[in-house]
């Protein structure tokens, strides 16, 4: 197997399978869905629901299914749950899933930002990722990243999803050049401090509260947000 091999496939595969975690999570959101059982000391990534555990359940089954190369690669998932035993122990690639990105936000309903996110990584550099953000815009939006190409639209439920992605203009680099935001999580209370650090060398710093929702959501530079 070769990473063109694991891109290719995830490509063709997830795309309608994170379409369907979407709308589970979107139709269960109504619920009293809260759960316990995270305890990092993060406010922001201890937010654990059920639509977090169902949506990681289905992602990992369809990997597990749909084609056998997803299984000779590691998996690192947001959550505990899914047959995870089943993908390799030690592999070059790795597949990441967030089942709910913005998990805070979706659990109070205080905004439409969530988004269900896969990506595939080296050691050294992300090769793939791909977000579906079920509730922005009238039916959900897109970004997929595939090296150096950026998709980033508003979906179709009339059509295959992976038809719906290949329609999005990519995004043109000449009018979209690199940002100087540099997204800072996992320094728990001190978050706000080292994003003011960071905005001290000349960048911008920004912190996990400015971005409630998915980070893809969040700015206006999210199709080029790495995290």
């Amino acid at each position: 197997m070769t990473l063109g091999d694991l891109t290719s496939a995830l490509s063709r595969e997830m795309p309608e399978v994170l379409r369907w975690g979407g709308a589970l999570a979107r139709r269960i959101r109504g619920f009293n869905i809260s759960l316990p059982g995270k305890t990092s000391g993060s406010h922001l990534t201890d937010a654990l629901t059920l639509a977090d555990i169902s949506v990681q359940e289905l992602l990992v089954g369809a990997l597990r299914d749909r084609d056998t190369v997803f299984r000779e690669a590691r998996i690192e998932a947001e959550e505990e749950n899914g047959d995870l035993h089943l993908f390799a122990d030690d592999a070059p690639w790795t597949i990441a899933l967030d089942p709910i990105d913005g998990t805070r936000q979706y659990r109070d309903q205080t905004g439409d930002g969530y988004a269900v996110m896969l990506s595939l990584r080296t050691r050294d550099t992300l090769h793939y990722s791909l977000v579906y953000l079920p509730e922005m815009g009238p039916a959900g939006t897109w970004v997929e990243a595939i090296e150096q190409t950026i998709r980033c639209g508003p979906d179709d439920p009339l059509q295959p999803a992976r038809d719906v992605l290949d329609a999005i203009t990519p995004v043109d680099p000449a009018t979209r050049p690199d940002s100087p935001r540099i997204y800072l999580i996992g320094f728990q209370e001190h978050d706000s401090a080292r994003a003011e650090d960071v905005t001290a060398t000349g960048l911008e710093g920004v912190a996990p509260d400015d971005m409630p929702g998915s980070i893809y959501h969040s700015w206006p530079t999210a199709a080029s947000a790495a995290r």
